[in-house]
């Protein structure tokens, strides 16, 4: 029986990684929103609202700027600020401006609300698609390291590398599997292992798993629960080097040589 722990499997980690990373971001995205919506309210209560007039409008960014300028208590500021999506304004109009009580030369724009319901809204819709699945990541993550922790580890004897035919293609590479078994000497049964799937191709990756082991770890209250370490395959070298040793490599012809000379 295999758990369900496949993060590990290099090739299907990325996008399990994802989803962790997914709802993260969505939660500091609901924190931002309410912060800046606690910003917003905030400021509310230290601004004055005055009338002020346009003296210049900025067109180059993406969002317009208007140079303008007010008096309080008969001292005249020049401030820039925001026009938002008023389209209309222009030079020597009068608009409403907010500026800091404490600060008069200090203009304030908290109009976010617009901002705050659309970040809250996809960042709340984020946590409700991958919360499931990042709290299962999570208990996978730490079962499997108690398993590598406390579970019983044998190294298993790869006597196939397949092509699981049941999992889809992903970008026409093919699902690979790592088939091993166990000689248990206290029962001397033996036991078969399969690996998660890989869209690695293992066959290149590991030419010579004849006779090569791999790292298998079963729970100790289920042994019917076990876990296929990808990255623990241990070759062979003496078998390696004999096969290189016999590999036999093409001759050039004479001819080839003379053609070479001249």
């Amino acid at each position: 029986m295999e758990i369900g722990v496949h993060m590990r499997n290099k090739n299907n980690n990325k996008l399990e990684i994802t989803i962790p990373i997914i709802t993260l971001i969505s939660i500091l995205g609901v924190l931002f929103g309410i912060g800046l919506f606690i910003r917003d309210s905030y400021l509310e209560t230290i601004s004055v609202q005055i009338d002020a007039k346009v003296l210049s409008i900025d067109y180059n960014s993406s969002q317009r700027y208007a140079t303008v300028t007010y008096n309080v208590n008969n001292v005249d500021y020049l401030v820039s600020t925001p026009l938002g999506d008023d389209e209309s304004i222009t030079v020597n109009d009068k608009i409403t401006i907010k500026y800091n009580i404490h600060n008069p030369g200090v203009a304030i724009y908290n109009e976010h609300l617009n901002e705050v319901l659309i970040i809250v809204f996809i960042s709340l819709l984020g946590i409700a698609i991958t919360t499931n699945k990042t709290i299962r990541f999570i208990k996978d993550y730490n079962y499997l390291k108690q398993l590598k922790t406390n579970g019983i580890k044998l190294e298993s004897n790869i006597v196939d590398i397949y092509i699981d035919v049941t999992v889809p293609r992903k970008k026409d590479n093919l699902a690979y599997r790592i088939r091993s078994k166990y000689l248990n000497p206290q029962d001397n049964q033996e036991y078969t292992f399969d690996s998660a799937y890989t869209y690695e191709n293992l066959k290149i990756k590991y030419p010579y798993y004849e006779n090569a082991t791999i790292t298998v770890y079963l729970d100790q209250t289920n042994t019917n629960i076990y876990y296929v370490d990808l990255d623990s395959v241990k070759i062979n070298e003496s078998i390696k080097v004999e096969d290189e040793d016999n590999r036999i490599e093409p001759v050039e012809s004479e001819e080839h040589h003379e053609e070479e000379s001249k």
